[in-house]
């Protein structure tokens, strides 16, 4: 199975570009009051593909071997500061397995399968 290239964020009723698809019916921000954050994953594009994927709060420093995708997960609300996502790629000699899918888990619910979560959360007492 081909692994995620690519990761674009949109607001409201924007879509994301032509190779992406948008995460089945599930926004970023539910709750947050802002605009509705969409996620849109590419597996076409010619870059290696994403190894992890985790969130970044307000101004925290991007890690080392990371991208930010530089778009306000919270865009427009009302409280809390921005969120923004960020990615690890693998490298192409890298044994490390690539993000398949992602899943959008909303308040208390559970890791389906064997999905892995990234553990922090888009609303966190920031």
């Amino acid at each position: 199975m081909s692994g995620i290239t690519d990761i674009e964020i949109t607001y409201s009723g924007v879509l994301g570009p032509r190779t992406f698809k948008r995460t089945a019916g599930r926004t970023l921000n539910a709750g947050s009051g802002g605009n509705t954050a969409w996620l849109w994953v590419s597996k076409q594009t010619a870059r290696d593909d994403i190894a992890q994927i985790s969130l970044l709060y307000d101004d925290e420093d991007t890690p080392d071997g990371w991208e930010k995708i530089a778009k306000d997960i919270t865009k427009g609300s009302v409280e809390g500061k921005p969120v923004f996502l960020a990615v690890k790629r693998k490298g192409a000699d890298e044994d490390t397995p690539s993000v398949v899918a992602i899943a959008i888990q909303h308040e208390d619910e559970a890791c389906p399968g064997e999905i892995m979560s990234c553990g922090r959360a888009v609303m966190a007492d920031m």
